[in-house]
């Protein structure tokens, strides 16, 4: 499995390639960027063996693969669509299906992340500690900020957006390159942040990202509404972990106007805060 000419691309994103073989319509290759860290793809590949034995429908991680001297694995072709397709075909829909994700996302959380092996605080640590968007003082504060925060070990996915998700008769999560255990108010919080903040996805068009400039305020209060209701956990819960999530957000290679927009956002609400 080694000549790229054998393979078709039928995904891109930031970090990865989906790569389908005309021979085999059962499994496709997720074909990670040569910058992406072999240790990460590892990683995944490892957490993605993990979530197998786990309540929630994820494709099965097969196999190490490389091709063209890019790294990759081997998944189980998930069925249904893009759950971000979906929402850009039916807009009248946009908010049951806002909905639908939030649902979703609870029943990640309902899962036990200790097997992840990665620690949500200490990710956003770390995070913290690299962004060299912020200074100094601003790093401290927000590292005081996430000692407060509360230690869980649920099942968190660490990137959980409408493109990530295939829906269908079974919803499948997709892309646990970031999984961890964790707080699940932090992961909706992280969510909140790609719903408000993110870039569109790198396959889509300029109609369509225009489409989605217009509903992402619907997607994502309809998504929390919805979070909050079935979780139980209160708006403020969820609030009080944006701040080292968007720090770590910085970290990631994310076009220039959303870091400027994620920065601009935790200086005002450093500058809000109660100090101490």
């Amino acid at each position: 499995m080694s000549e790229a000419n054998d393979w078709q691309a039928i995904g891109h994103g930031r970090t990865a390639d989906i790569m389908a073989h005309a021979a085999d319509a059962e499994t496709v290759v997720k074909l990670f960027k040569p910058f992406i860290p072999q240790t990460d793809v590892e990683r995944e590949y490892a957490a993605g063996r993990w979530l197998r034995g786990q309540d929630i429908a994820t494709p099965a991680a097969l196999g190490l693969v490389r091709i063209d001297g890019r790294l990759g694995i081997r998944y189980t072709r998930a069925a249904g669509v893009p759950l971000l397709r979906l929402m850009l075909e039916q807009p009248l829909q946009l908010e049951p299906l806002s909905r639908r994700m939030a649902a979703l996302h609870i029943r990640v959380h309902a899962c036990d992340g200790a097997g992840m092996g990665i620690r949500q605080k200490e990710v956003l640590a770390a995070g913290i500690r690299r962004c060299e968007r912020l200074d100094a003082q601003e790093r401290q504060a927000l590292l005081r900020l996430l000692e407060r925060l509360p230690e869980e070990q649920a099942l968190c996915h660490g990137d959980y957006h409408p493109d990530n998700i295939m829906a269908g008769a079974q919803d499948v999560v997709l892309d646990w390159m970031n999984g961890m255990s964790g707080s699940p108010a932090g992961d909706a919080a992280r969510t909140w942040l790609l719903l408000k903040y993110g870039a569109p996805p790198e396959h889509a068009s300029e109609a369509e990202s225009r489409q989605l400039q217009a509903a992402r305020e619907t997607i994502r209060e309809a998504y929390l509404a919805e979070y909050i209701r079935l979780s139980g956990r209160g708006k403020a819960e969820i609030a009080q972990w944006l701040l080292p999530v968007a720090a770590q957000r910085l970290t990631e290679g994310i076009p220039e106007p959303e870091k400027e927009a994620i920065a601009r956002m935790i200086r005002q609400r450093l500058q809000e805060a109660p100090s101490g």
